[in-house]
């Protein structure tokens, strides 16, 4: 059924051969070109409309690295599927709050695919340039995140949950093979493939996309703006007192910088309640899923610092490397999931029927069969803890508590450690400090940037944005490479 979903949904990926930059693992980035239609009036209200949508008698033209981020696409979902498989094996004792939130994600993507595909057929711009458009579809991000992050804490509050073996109980996917959580993950490839249908027709049909949003225009703001400062105060004060740049109508509101940069701080959040979970499940394999999920954080700094530039073209090989990190991180968490699965005893006797034969096919050649066999087919745990039928996280269990502390606790803490420093405010009031602090965040970089040379100067933005993704990157790595080496190690915590 899985498989099916699966299929059918990249068949609705095809039709969209353009793809525009949204911001996480396995993301649509694009549309469909539709035929060209007879341009029709728009009455809109002045203070919040820039311009009327564009002429579609000429298609929207990909560039390069569009083309190739949409190449890219189809090739991080099958790693993404098989990341879910591995992180449903119920011994692995995953919140079934956080596995929600990884399913949930086949909904944000199958949710792009329509958003993508009206941002082109109305308005002829890439969904990136249409802001109330792209804030809704990346609103679904910030779900997934929440849920992933929210899994981890309460299972945090609950520390008996890490030694039952249905703490993780919303698998099954890589379990038994059955069960609840593969009938869930199936319902969402479902409503993700759904969603994938509905973007076809809409490009099908570029006249029933007008009647859907005609009432909005391109650059109408995700949730009226609120937060942003009114335009006239902007003019005045920011450009013509101040002497700052005045801001491009692609420019993002506050709203839709809030969902972008708390995406940011959520990923950054999961990756070191994963790290901990180490600790309270007594399986070290945990701290590779951290490791695992490090480029899919570099990709939605691609993201961010494509925004920063104003989505310019002299930035546009950002699209591209933001498709090649979500494949690359794609893969990277199915392989630290992987690993995780086999040290709490998954073998290849739990695969899916059809995956078995597949595996197990005389049509292979030699080498590759006898890879597939030693990967999955395998008769017993592998060597090291639970070689002897005993999982990883049973056999470490008496070391478990030694390495407990955290560099929140022995110094300073970064974002990463902000369930920590937040362990004793509620569900509600953990979620609210988390987007207050991504609206401050947001606001400064959206006004604040109109201050600095380097968001509008195409001779060096090329460099400038690559250092911006390079330089937080290397940070972070290290800082995760030194709390391997020393948990009490805190000199890269504030990163």
């Amino acid at each position: 059924m899985i498989l099916r979903c699966i299929l059918f949904l990249s068949a609705w990926i095809s039709v969209a051969k353009g793809f525009a930059p949204l911001h996480h693992p396995s993301t649509l980035q694009g549309a469909a070109i539709p035929k060209p239609v007879p341009q029709k009036p728009f009455v809109r209200d002045a203070n919040r409309l820039s311009k009327a949508p564009p002429s579609r008698s000429r298609p929207l033209a990909l560039s390069p690295a569009e083309n190739l981020a949409g190449a890219l696409f189809p090739l991080s979902l099958p790693p993404y599927i098989a990341f879910l498989y591995f992180a449903s094996h119920e011994k692995n004792k995953l919140p079934p709050l956080s596995l929600a939130g990884f399913k949930f994600l086949l909904v944000f993507v199958g949710g792009s695919i329509p958003a993508a595909i009206a941002a082109s057929a109305v308005y002829g711009v890439s969904l990136a340039d249409c802001d109330w458009l792209h804030g809704t579809a990346e609103g679904l991000l910030t779900i997934t995140n929440l849920l992933i992050v929210l899994g981890f804490r309460r299972a945090e509050d609950n520390k008996e949950c890490a030694s039952e073996e249905t703490c993780g109980g919303g698998g099954g996917g890589g379990g038994s093979g059955g069960g609840g959580g593969s009938e869930a993950t199936a319902a969402l490839v479902g409503l993700a493939a759904l969603a994938g249908a509905a973007g076809g027709a809409l490009a099908a049909s570029p006249e029933a996309v007008e009647a859907l949003f005609g009432g909005l225009a391109v650059h109408s703001p995700f949730l009226g703006g609120v937060g942003d400062l009114p335009p006239s105060l902007v003019t005045s004060v920011v450009v013509d007192t101040l002497g700052g740049h005045p801001e491009p109508p692609n420019a993002l509101t506050v709203p839709t910088w809030v969902i972008h940069v708390s995406s940011l701080v959520e990923w950054l959040v999961a990756m070191g309640m994963v790290w901990k979970y180490a600790d309270q499940t007594g399986n070290e394999k945990w701290r590779g899923v951290t490791w695992g999920m490090l480029p899919l954080h570099s990709s939605g700094i691609c993201a961010c610092t494509y925004h920063l530039f104003y989505n310019a073209p002299s930035v546009g090989y950002l699209v591209a490397l933001q498709a090649f990190l979500t494949c690359f991180g794609n893969a990277t968490l199915a392989i630290a999931t992987y690993r995780l699965a086999v040290s709490e005893g998954w073998t290849g006797a739990l695969l899916p029927g059809w995956a078995k034969e597949a595996a197990a096919s005389d049509k292979l050649p030699p080498r590759v069969a006898g890879a597939l066999a030693a990967a999955l087919l395998l008769p017993a745990g592998p060597a090291g803890p639970g070689s002897s039928g005993t999982p990883a996280s049973e056999a470490a269990a008496a070391a478990s508590g030694a390495k407990a502390g955290s560099s929140a606790e022995a110094g300073s803490p970064g974002f990463e450690d902000l369930a920590v420093v937040l362990a004793e405010d509620s569900d509600l009031g953990f979620v609210g400090k988390l987007l207050a602090i991504s609206l401050l965040a947001s606001f400064a970089v959206k006004y604040g940037e109109l201050f600095v040379d380097f968001p509008f100067d195409s001779a060096t933005a090329p460099a400038t944005a690559a250092a911006f993704i390079a330089v937080p990157t290397a940070l972070n790595m290290a800082k995760w490479y030194s709390r391997s080496v020393d948990p009490e190690n805190d000199t890269f915590g504030m990163f």
